[in-house]
């Protein structure tokens, strides 16, 4: 689709503003969610107001019909195909490739990852967990599903890495030193509440051993 999971939105902001990124590229922009976001919180988190803005937002799509009033925030959409493009392209910040590389066969995708990583000191991808099986859609060939992704598949380069609800966020780097300060965690997590529910699990089966 040409969205992605509401509920990734808080932790890939806190990402790109927690990297202090002033350049951003949107891989796959879609109905262009991504743009006017970035272009917000960049902006305000250096206390800058419309007028001032000195933040560089780009994005690249393959299918321009997505095209909507979402996309002025964007400096400038590229069309086409992204590993065409990219390799044109100067270096940013970050780089967000949300709900995009599960359209790759794995191989192509991990090419991409690795011309991400060549253009950006963080790349922030987001992709449904597990089996998600969908065709073309919209009138769009390259909606389909083509590859699934897990932690594994980033166990090369220096990454973190969580699950949100049925979306898991990888942020991955050339080296450690790009990652310092980025932190991503499960949503019980962020509430302390994962790991009391763990100690809880431990105590109840502690229990239930001593009662047999």
């Amino acid at each position: 689709m040409p969205t992605s999971d509401y509920l990734a939105i808080p932790d890939v902001l806190r990402v790109v503003i927690g990297s202090r990124a002033e350049s951003v590229l949107d891989i796959g922009v879609g109905f262009g969610k991504w743009g006017p976001l970035c272009r917000e919180y960049i902006e305000v988190s250096r206390g800058r107001m419309p007028g001032e803005w000195r933040s560089t937002i780009h994005g690249i799509e393959i299918f321009e019909t997505y095209r909507n009033r979402n996309w002025a925030a964007y400096d400038e959409v590229f069309i086409g195909d992204v590993l065409t493009i990219l390799p044109t392209l100067a270096r940013y910040d970050a780089i967000l490739c949300c709900d995009v590389i599960e359209h790759f066969e794995k191989a192509e995708g991990q090419r991409l990852l690795r011309e991400m990583l060549a253009h950006a000191k963080i790349v922030v991808i987001t992709s449904p967990r597990g089996e998600s099986p969908q065709g073309p859609e919209y009138g769009n060939a390259h909606e389909e599903h083509k590859s699934v992704w897990s932690e594994a598949d980033f166990e090369a380069h220096p990454h973190r890495f969580a699950d949100i609800s049925d979306t898991f966020i990888a942020v991955v780097a050339n080296d450690e030193e790009a990652l310092r300060g980025v932190e991503v965690r499960e949503p019980l997590e962020w509430l302390g509440v994962k790991n009391v529910s763990k100690t809880l699990l431990r105590m109840i089966a502690k229990r239930v051993t001593g009662r047999r």
